[in-house]
């Protein structure tokens, strides 16, 4: 099954973000950031794989990138929206369905805040 993820702004904007492809339709929030990653990654390689034909210049540490995600979920400067509503826990389960959509909400700390 399919599930779209897209970025949000307070503002109000909206971009497009990847379209991942899940098994089960349970799975924590972190395993969710971590798919999103990974489907990233993926696709990043798959545009540049002409430009850059040494893959190892494409390196991402994916446990880093996703400690520097959680941590912005833990702090507050990301909120993910999901079909079921806003998710409070890295641990939390989340049931998806096929052609669901989560949102992530990016929040900018405020100057001197």
């Amino acid at each position: 099954m399919k599930v779209r993820m897209v970025d949000e702004s307070t503002s109000g904007a909206r971009l497009e973000g990847v379209e991942i492809e899940i098994a089960e339709p349970m799975m924590t929030v972190r395993d969710l950031i971590k798919a999103r990653l990974l489907k990233e990654i993926e696709e990043k390689t798959e545009r540049t794989r002409l430009v850059v034909p040494d893959a190892k210049l494409l390196k991402v540490d994916v446990n880093k990138q996703l400690t520097i995600a959680c941590k912005a979920f833990e702090s507050q400067r990301l909120l993910i929206l999901a079909p079921s509503g806003q998710v409070d826990s890295l641990d939390e389960r989340l049931t998806l369905s096929d052609g669901d959509e989560v949102s992530f909400l990016r929040l900018t700390p405020l100057i001197g805040g």
